[in-house]
């Protein structure tokens, strides 16, 4: 790539009006391309693009409606989710088709989806093994112990 794609801290941070601390962390929620400088391996260098997009970004006016419209027209999520993705005109649940799951899944199958995250099972048959029958009345006991009453004088 040519060294014109990337451009030193002070730069970016001047494109953009913010503090070092705030490109900092626009780098590390991954907003922002990062490489070391070939001529000072103490600098950083950043990703002319990704700061452009960033300073376009925040040029946009901050109404609802407008970031709305924005989002819609551009593809960028008004908010990002790990629940709920659009694609192409159709809404997926943790990476699955919204009408598959309709047409395939109960009420409750989904509900654990989205409570549980990409790995959650979707059949009664993958809950967790009953405890040992040793352990199960070990419950029973617990429930008629009672502390001892207060010493009386």
């Amino acid at each position: 790539m040519p060294h014109t794609d990337w451009i030193a801290a002070e730069e970016a941070r001047d494109r953009l009006g913010v503090r070092p601390q705030t490109l900092y962390a626009y780098v590390s929620r991954g907003r922002v391309g990062v490489r070391p400088d070939p001529g000072d391996p103490r600098r950083s260098l950043y990703r002319a693009a990704d700061i452009a997009a960033l300073a376009e970004r925040k040029s946009r006016s901050r109404k609802i409606s407008e970031v709305a419209e924005g989002a819609i027209s551009w593809g960028e999520p008004v908010l990002s989710s790990e629940i709920t993705t659009v694609q192409g005109g159709r809404l997926y649940y943790r990476g699955r088709d919204a009408i598959r799951l309709a047409e395939a899944e109960t009420l409750e199958a989904v509900a654990r989806l989205l409570r549980g995250g990409h790995g959650a099972a979707l059949k009664r048959t993958d809950r967790p093994k009953r405890p040992p029958r040793s352990r199960r009345h070990a419950r029973p006991r617990l429930r008629h112990w009672r502390p001892a009453p207060p010493p009386t004088r």
